[in-house]
């Protein structure tokens, strides 16, 4: 993993990684916050009506501002209206 990839707002679960140390305790934070994300987006997308829009709210669970656009860039290129 270089430095760049893990200084770009993808590598959010690489820095989660190396705050813990990487190996095992490392492998294990990463792993939880990737179900966590997971889970809070599969289910938000499963539902519907006003409670959707709140079962995962990006602003909370990324931390970093730049983590959060590259989220939203994701969003508009992956379900942007096809012409």
């Amino acid at each position: 993993m270089t430095s760049l990839q893990v200084d770009s707002p993808n590598g959010f679960l690489w820095r989660i990684w190396a705050s813990k140390g990487g190996g095992d305790k490392g492998d294990l934070a990463a792993s939880k916050a990737f179900v966590n994300y997971l889970r809070l987006t599969w289910t938000m997308s499963l539902c519907s009506g006003p409670q959707a829009s709140q079962l995962f709210v990006p602003e909370h669970f990324f931390i970093n501002l730049d983590e959060l656009e590259a989220y939203y860039q994701h969003l508009r290129s992956t379900f942007a209206p096809n012409e």
